[in-house]
């Protein structure tokens, strides 16, 4: 529904989670009907030949999209939040 919202140029605060249209993943079983992004080069690279580590959490960490990882759920916690807080991605 939030997919939906943001390709329809609607605030992702007036969502009707009930509609039953196709990108509703609430009430429609599967994936959406068109990709939900495009992973770059990098995100392939990094997929194919992660960074060493036993990394379980990860998310964005500052205004250009960085990320941080982490396998210390309360450190995610403090990221996560810092991430919501400043609007940096939907985190």
């Amino acid at each position: 529904s939030l997919y939906e919202a943001r390709l329809k140029g609607l605030d992702p605060l007036d969502i009707d989670y009930n509609a039953p249209t196709p990108f509703n993943t609430r009430r429609t079983p599967g994936f959406p009907p068109t990709p939900i992004g495009n992973p770059g080069q990098e995100s392939l690279r990094a997929a194919v030949e992660p960074a060493a580590g036993n990394w379980l959490y990860y998310v964005v960490t500052d205004a250009n999209g960085g990320m941080s990882f982490t396998d210390d759920f309360a450190q995610f916690e403090v990221w996560a939040q810092q991430c919501a807080d400043n609007k940096w991605a939907n985190c």
